[in-house]
């Protein structure tokens, strides 16, 4: 019952958002966020079957783009962190991790103009059916994807969900392909703003020394483990010479978006076909707001 009723629900914001663009409305961007492809069952896991209808679907109706090319068309004047444009060189990570395109927001030439219906895909924890079922279909539709790993998880067998983990010789070669971009995803993925600062600056700082030390890949975006994250964690991603990070936020990226808290849609088992459809347009905005709503709502109710 509470799936016919979010049906319902998206399908009458859908309907509004294609009113929306009959008005015309300002551009925008969709990051999707993908844990694993299989038929394990976990509720993060999508089918090898489902996953490549998905990216078929947005091969014939949107246009693919890396999350670089997204980040390129985030205003740079608004992703500044006052902290880090203040001072841009408290860590020495960026010696590491940061080349001439791979500079904090304020080093970043402007704003570039994105192609209409863009859609990026990325992925967390960095799982082996990436490689074994993922990576196959995004190569059949030439789909870009960025994979973030969990460094500090990388030399286990597997995370809690008992799904393997690539390894360091995984990573490598999905590093090779011209699709695949790696990123960071933290040490140990504990929510970084429940750190001492410390040991956060050490979540986002050596993650990034790693990867390269193990891939010769520079890593130039950084994903929040949880989505969880505030102002002083933004400014320690953007003084490490990270060119944006992504969230957990469920919503579109516009022009105004800050580069170091770009917004992802979560596509998991739960997604129908048809909310899948629906997530790519800003019906997925209106959902979730009045999804916020409802709960802040039913909190104040039993408090």
């Amino acid at each position: 019952m509470k799936y016919f009723f979010r049906r319902i629900i998206i399908g009458v914001l859908w309907a509004w958002h294609l009113l929306a663009v009959l008005a015309g409305q300002k551009p925008h961007a969709v990051v999707l966020m993908y844990h694993s492809v299989s038929e394990s069952g976990w509720f993060f896991s999508v089918s090898p079957e489902e996953f490549d209808r998905q990216m078929r679907y947005i091969k014939e109706y949107y246009t693919p783009v890396r999350l670089r090319d997204i980040v390129d068309f985030l205003d740079p004047v608004r992703s500044q962190t006052p902290k880090a444009s203040a001072d841009a060189h408290v860590y020495p990570v960026r010696d590491f991790i940061s080349n001439g395109a791979g500079r904090t927001s304020n080093g970043v030439e402007g704003k570039r103009p994105l192609p209409n219906r863009a859609v990026a895909v990325t992925f967390d924890d960095g799982y082996k059916d990436f490689e074994t079922h993922a990576l196959p279909i995004l190569e059949r539709y030439g789909i870009p994807a960025t994979v973030f790993v969990t460094v500090g998880e990388v030399d286990r067998k597997e995370m809690g969900n008992y799904l393997p983990l690539l390894g360091w010789d995984g990573i490598r070669d999905i590093g090779k392909s011209n699709l695949v971009e790696i990123g960071s995803h933290a040490l140990t993925h504990k929510k970084l703003t429940r750190l001492p600062p410390e040991d956060a600056k050490n979540e986002i700082v050596s993650s990034g020394i790693i990867i390269e030390r193990k891939t010769r890949l520079r890593p130039q975006f950084f994903a929040y483990p949880k989505g969880s994250f505030n102002d002083t964690i933004m400014d320690m991603v953007a003084r490490a010479g990270y060119r944006g990070a992504v969230s957990a936020t469920h919503l579109l990226a516009a022009a105004e978006t800050n580069r170091f808290a770009i917004p992802r849609i979560q596509i998991d088992r739960s997604t129908s076909f048809f909310e899948f459809r629906a997530k790519l347009t800003n019906a997925s905005d209106w959902y979730y707001w009045l999804w916020s709503i409802k709960e802040k709502s039913l909190r104040l109710f039993l408090s």
